[in-house]
């Protein structure tokens, strides 16, 4: 029995032993068994972290490249009609070229033109000078309050007055410095309909930036004595002032270094200028007076110096100024220049109102090299007729420059004492003239032919087998600068001037750029254009969203 029972109680012991492994769950591994998952996991794990940060690299690395290519190579696109956010080409050419490094210090945060729908082409416009000068150009914006050293900087180059957002620009130690009324412009014209006064802005930044550019880079520029009065009254007539001042812009803005001078006070010495301009006198000079242009003409006998010369309808009785003409082989006519065939010419809008003008040719290609569009007419408003006295002479030259057709004829002009007094009229349309006689006039008699419109005459002497000389221009109108033909891009008027003027003074640059009106447009859509947004931005986008989401999210369940 006791044998019997020990054999039981080892059976028992056994027993549980055998239990314990069928009991054990089926899916139990061994503890060794876990370690190669482990190491899956681990291998997974791993990768997906490099993949991560290689992806993180790429996006870092993509964003620097896209940062220095949009940099130089802007992605925007200006929708606006007239361009308002890009520079002209000529900008850009100039620009390119540049050899000297220019800084651009605008005295304002950038948020000053930014937050306004007005203000904010300025500094695009600033970029993109920036962005197309190979480096050369660089922009910064400053707060005057919080930056002193900078207006400290430059107040030795610059004898006004620093204000908030005027924009320096500055090469070494040339510097010119922009104000308000250099970038934009504002005009408030009447409004009969509301009584009130409309006020309209023109941009006339990029001519004004690309002006200071030209003007700081260039080492030697052309010094210009603009005469404005004789005696401290204005030499010109009242009605020719915005024709005065848009050859003077035209002239600044193109790097003239511009003094103005009173013919009968200050001294006009071939050692201080280069080129002396004469806009339209509306009396007669003294002897003096002439005796002072001529004496800056010779130069002691160096010549090498120039002067412009406008005529004008407007003008009286000037024997001093004829005789002084004369001498370089020029006579201006007591008509106005009209064109007989209509095909020939246009009806023109200037500060006197609406007037017809001849389309002139260019009888010498050189002077208009400059010329950025050849295929823009030229007109001639209230222009009178410029007779060459002689083609050369002893030391002389003469040489037109521009002309009529054939078909053009003079109206003639009362005596010049009549003129030039207050109770001239300017007729509208066909008789826009100052005052003219009324019953003379037989358009079948009038004198016809080619009538020149402007003209140069060069006089030269030979000193040590170099050829010195001196060159009268000579235009027949104040109006063929009249402010709204200077302004316009239908017309070659403005950029014509400066190219003749920079061909005769030897100044390679110019550049005429159009302004840009400052109006705001509106894109407007049509009612399904609208439809047709919602459902793409309702609908379609996030079903997309929607699918690709579904798309990944199977894949991912599917591994």
């Amino acid at each position: 029995m006791s044998n019997e029972k020990k054999d039981l109680e080892k059976q028992q012991d056994t027993k549980p032993a055998k239990e314990s492994k069928q009991d054990a769950p089926k899916d139990a591994k061994p503890e060794q068994a876990k370690k190669p998952k482990n190491r899956k996991k681990l291998k997974y794990g791993a990768l997906a972290t490099g993949i991560t940060a290689v992806f993180i690299a790429a996006v870092v690395l993509v964003n620097v490249v896209v940062s220095v290519v949009m940099d130089r190579y802007p992605l925007k696109v200006d929708l606006t009609s007239s361009k308002l956010y890009e520079i002209s080409q000529d900008s850009i050419d100039y620009v390119k070229n540049l050899s000297k490094d220019v800084k651009i210090l605008v005295l304002a945060e950038e948020s000053y033109f930014t937050t306004n729908n007005y203000m904010k082409i300025v500094p695009e416009t600033l970029d993109k000078y920036r962005q197309n000068s190979n480096g050369h150009i660089s922009v910064e914006f400053y707060n005057m309050v919080n930056h002193p050293e900078i207006t400290s900087e430059y107040k030795q180059y610059y004898s006004g007055e620093f204000q908030e957002g005027d924009v320096i620009v500055a090469c070494g130690d040339r510097v010119k410095v922009l104000d308000f009324g250099d970038i934009i412009q504002t005009e408030q014209t009447p409004d009969y309909t509301t009584y009130t006064y409309k006020t309209s802005y023109t941009f006339v930044g990029e001519q004004s930036l690309t002006s200071a550019i030209m003007s700081v880079t260039d080492a030697n520029p052309k010094k210009v004595a603009f005469v404005q009065t004789a005696g401290t009254n204005s030499i010109y007539a009242d009605t020719n002032k915005y024709s005065v001042a848009a050859l003077h812009d035209l002239l600044d803005k193109n790097g003239y270094d511009i003094t103005d001078v009173d013919l009968l006070n200050d001294n006009i010495l071939p050692a201080d200028y280069d080129l002396v301009v004469l806009p339209a006198p509306y009396n007669d000079l003294t002897e003096a007076m002439v005796t002072k242009l001529s004496d800056f003409l010779y130069n002691e006998g160096g010549l090498n110096k120039d002067m412009f010369y406008i005529a004008d309808v407007k003008q009286g009785n000037t024997p001093n100024l004829d005789a002084f003409l004369a001498e370089w082989g020029v006579s201006v006519g007591d008509a106005i220049v009209y064109e007989g065939n209509s095909s020939q010419a246009q009806y023109v809008s200037t500060a006197l109102g609406t007037l017809t003008a001849p389309n002139v040719v260019m009888a010498e290609s050189d002077y208009g090299a400059q010329l950025s569009n050849t295929s823009r007419p030229i007109v001639a408003p209230l222009a009178r007729p410029i007779r060459l006295l002689f083609e050369s002479n002893t030391d002389r030259q003469t040489l037109a420059l521009l002309q009529t057709s054939e078909t053009a004829f003079l109206y003639p002009l009362n005596t010049k004492q009549d003129t030039a007094s207050d109770s001239t009229d300017v007729p509208a349309a066909s008789q826009e003239a100052a005052s003219t006689t009324a019953t003379s006039f037989d358009i079948e008699n009038a004198e016809k032919g080619v009538q020149n419109l402007m003209t140069i005459t060069t006089k030269s002497n030979a000193v040590n087998e170099d050829v010195n000389s001196s060159q009268l221009m000579v235009m027949s109108s104040c109006s063929m600068l009249d402010y709204y033909v200077a302004q316009s891009a239908s017309y070659n008027n403005a950029e014509y001037v400066v190219s003749a003027i920079n061909v005769m003074v030897g100044k390679e640059n110019g550049i005429v750029i159009a302004n840009k009106a400052l109006e705001q447009t509106n894109i407007t859509i049509t009612e399904g254009q609208l439809s047709g947004l919602r459902t793409l931005v309702i609908v379609v986008i996030p079903l997309i969203v929607v699918v690709i989401g579904l798309v990944v999210f199977v894949r991912r369940r599917n591994r």
